[in-house]
């Protein structure tokens, strides 16, 4: 399996087809997309599901079992809440009819009227909104939503081509039950249409979730285990988040034919790494170092790094500078030319309702508007326009910062300020831009003045102070959630006072990641005493990130206890709300009040804590929470260990990696390796030392061409404890083999947590050495301990350095002997 981010994935297919291009062939991709693209309007199936399992309440419809996959349990609601198929029908109908066009849509319809990319689109949507974009830029396309019409469909067809492979919800047999679905894959048409396309074509996968058993999967299933197993070009497989990577099948994820098959993730936000405590030589995992700034002021600006739909057809278009569709370069030319398509207006024919004529009126009405706009009223938004139909954001933002704002109509400042706030949403990243684009909106919403404008305002500057902030421009950023603060902190309107308050909050998730630590707790307080009271929501979730940032910023610290009383306060305040916007912070709180009990021994009260993170997220596919569920896991281990339940210890080990052993998310890397070890050294401890090396060996095969320092670590450690638990089996030549491979691999590392297992190493390896009577090997050990870390500051190594001094002068320690 290959992750590659979008702009990677959108070169490599520009490539690929412009190859083909210069031989005279044609691209060898397919779109296949899905709910994602129609969303909004159209609901996901998640929100269907709810909404369905609201309405059985009504019927006292039992609950499914918890074991019901997502597909299970979404036909399950479905079919409780509407129970036959035309009621099923008239539900969906009622869902997506008169519906307007997404963004999504809008851009697959421009890819596929300029066919570059390619000309036909699967889709497993039911809803009609690609087939209305189409037509809207006047693009005629031949449809497919039923497998009596699958010979429609041609491989080699010039034509624009949409294919409903699940059906359309204007006729009756649309198949939207796991039943229904499963018979739709096994039909013959419309399983033989795909197996034709992925013979010869790849499909470019986005706002699709892989739904086991439904007739896309299963076609794609048989060509990658078919004989020759081969695709006809690199699949991409674009995942709207990270999480949805785990939720693929094993199948597709591990094909044998991986490497022809890349899942495009959204780039990671930046954010601190999980941090390390050692204590008894066990691994615990503690909070990130200060707090995360949160930019999520709107639905857009997701805390999540996301990858939408839109976002993925926006990139293709600019790597290929497509021009915008005619109806927008010229709308009442596209018009004329359009009738004059349709119709005989040569004067030779009959003309019933005088197109002819028509035809006239709108060329005229054309030339008269491009000869006002050139000489007496030229339009100061027409480039602005043209940018953003082509998806070129930048240059969007380039053209808007020439605009003389005082020169604008009232309706060109609304449509300027619509405009900027889609292109800085649709900037990927942080940049100078997007930054500019935030600006430009607060001054137009300033000038307007009204309701929805000056909302608009206080949003673009939390999201402005963001952005800088992320261009590390934390001076700027400060200045901007001030404006926010000072201007709407006070309002009377929690539309405004919201992002009041997330400024204020990230004001001091600032200070801490400028080391100034009292000033960013007095900020938390600040923000509690201010707005503890809020009933409103989203005011409410500032709180809880209040309270759990400030208890960051005391562990960062070292004021423990005062840390507990944050995260209490937050259990205290929030731990009834059904929200769910406060999981997230609530989760943290309970996860990070473990950490810090188990550090203090109090681990009866930690286990305790760590149970309810578990007990309450552990079957989430949230990030923020499945982030909370591995650190729970793997600090009860810790703190039954402590405690003596070895068993207990163990089993929490085996739940953590059965959960996210395997999960290909790269930030569950470092916990991942940070789980084996912790098993591995219960087993040591517990004096199965076998099995013990077993996982100290998977931990090093795992990890060890890595050039992550916390993953080398944790190699480190690993070597350093199967040396260890050789030993304690007598395998002396096999132990020192150990310690030589943490040399061999880590003996040039700069990184002090890695030096420190080096350390160890040579110290466990001239001790071994010694043993054997090779006095000689082991000396040159002890001298390079003397030469390499005289010196260091950290207890532990200065605890060896004394032990090799003494070794080599006959005199050893008594603390440096007890650490040997």
């Amino acid at each position: 399996m290959r992750e590659i981010y979008l702009q990677e994935a959108a070169d490599r297919i520009h490539q690929m087809i412009r190859q083909r291009l210069d031989r005279n062939r044609r691209s060898p991709f397919f779109f296949l997309v899905g709910a994602g693209i129609s969303a909004p309007p159209i609901k996901l199936a998640r929100e269907i599901e709810d909404e369905c399992r609201e309405e059985a309440g009504r019927w006292r419809i039992a609950d499914p079992p918890d074991s019901m996959s997502a597909l299970d349990r979404y036909s399950y609601w479905l079919s409780s809440a509407h129970p036959s198929s035309a009621d099923r029908r008239d539900y969906l109908r009622g869902l997506m009819d008169h519906k307007p066009v997404s963004p999504a849509n809008l851009r697959l319809a421009h890819l596929l009227q300029e066919g570059t990319v390619s000309n036909t689109a699967f889709t497993t949507n039911f809803d009609d909104l690609l087939s209305k974009a189409l037509s809207l830029f006047g693009q005629p396309h031949v449809l497919c939503d039923h497998p009596l019409t699958a010979g429609r469909i041609a491989v080699d067809s010039a034509d624009v081509q949409v294919v409903h492979v699940h059906g359309s919800y204007w006729f009756y047999d649309c198949c939207n039950l796991k039943g229904e679905i499963s018979e739709r894959s096994e039909d013959g048409s419309m399983s033989s249409l795909l197996d034709g396309w992925l013979r010869e074509h790849s499909p470019l996968v986005v706002g699709y979730g892989g739904w086991e058993g439904d007739v896309f999967m299963k076609a794609l299933r048989r060509r990658l285990e078919s004989n020759s197993g081969r695709i006809g070009a690199p699949l991409f497989w674009f995942c709207d988040r990270r999480a949805s990577l785990d939720c693929l099948p094993e199948w597709l994820r591990k094909s044998r034919e991986a490497t022809e098959i890349y899942f495009v993730v959204p780039k990671l936000a930046a954010q601190s790494a999980m941090g390390v405590a050692a204590v008894e030589g066990v691994t615990t995992v503690r909070p990130p170092q200060g707090a995360a700034v949160d930019a999520s002021s709107t639905p857009e600006d997701s805390k999540e790094p996301s990858l939408a739909s839109d976002l993925v057809f926006d990139t293709l278009i600019q790597k290929f500078r497509l021009s915008a569709p005619a109806l927008v370069e010229a709308p009442l030319k596209f018009f004329a030319n359009k009738l004059r398509d349709q119709i005989q207006i040569d004067g030779q024919g009959s003309d019933l309702y005088s197109f002819q004529k028509v035809v006239g009126r709108i060329e005229r009405a054309g030339r008269l508007l491009e000869d006002n706009e050139r000489r007496e009223n030229p339009d100061p938004l027409q480039a602005l326009r043209g940018a953003m139909s082509r998806a070129d954001y930048h240059a969007a933002v380039a053209t808007a910062k020439t605009l003389d704002l005082s020169e604008l109509s009232e309706s060109d400042l609304r449509l300027a300020l619509t405009t900027l706030w889609e292109a800085a949403r649709s900037l990927d990243g942080a940049s100078e831009d997007k930054a500019a684009a935030y600006d430009l909106i607060a001054q137009i919403g300033s000038t307007l003045g009204d309701q929805q404008s000056i909302e608009k305002v206080a949003k673009s500057l939390v999201n402005k102070g963001f952005t800088l902030g992320m261009l590390n421009r934390h001076d700027e950023a400060i200045a901007s959630y001030s404006e926010a603060l000072q201007r709407f902190g006070d309002s009377p309107d929690a539309a405004l006072r919201a992002p009041a308050a997330k400024a204020l909050v990230n004001i001091g998730a600032v200070l801490g990641i400028l080391n100034r630590n009292s000033e960013a707790i007095e900020k938390y307080s600040e923000a509690v005493r201010r707005y503890g009271d809020s009933s409103e929501p989203a005011i409410r979730q500032e709180v809880a990130r209040a309270l759990v940032s400030k208890g960051r910023e005391l562990d960062n610290m070292r004021k423990s206890e005062e840390a507990i009383a944050a995260y209490d306060e937050v259990i205290d305040r929030f731990a009834d709300s059904t929200a769910a916007a406060l999981r997230p912070q609530l989760a943290q709180a309970f996860a990070y009040k473990g950490y810090l009990l188990a550090l203090l021994g109090r681990n009866e009260e930690a286990i305790a804590a760590c149970d309810e993170v578990i007990r309450r997220y552990g079957e989430s596919q949230e990030v923020d929470l499945r982030e909370q569920v591995v650190r729970a896991l793997i600090n009860r281990g810790f703190a039954l260990g402590k405690s003596g339940q070895r068993a207990r210890e163990l089993a929490a080990y085996d739940e953590f990696l059965r959960l996210f052993g395997d999960s290909p998310d790269p930030r569950l890397r470092w916990p991942q390796a940070v789980g084996l070890l912790s098993k591995g050294l219960a087993l040591r401890i517990m004096g199965r030392n076998g099995e013990a090396i077993k996982i100290f060996d998977e931990v090093t095969a795992r990890y060890e061409r890595s050039t992550d320092p916390l993953l080398q670590e944790q190699v480190a450690k690993a070597l350093v404890n199967k040396g260890w638990a050789l030993a304690t089996m007598g395998r002396r030549e096999e132990q020192i083999a150990a310690y030589s491979e943490v040399l061999r691999i880590f003996g040039k590392s700069r990184e002090p947590a890695i030096q420190r297992q080096v350390a160890w190493a040579l110290n466990y390896r001239a001790s071994a050495l010694e043993e054997r009577a090779r006095t000689v090997e082991a000396e040159a050990d002890y001298r390079e301990i003397v030469a390499r870390f005289e010196g260091d500051p950290s207890h532990e190594i200065v605890d060896i350095v004394k032990w090799a001094r003494g070794r080599l002068d006959g005199r050893p320690s008594a603390a440096a002997a007890a650490h040997a």
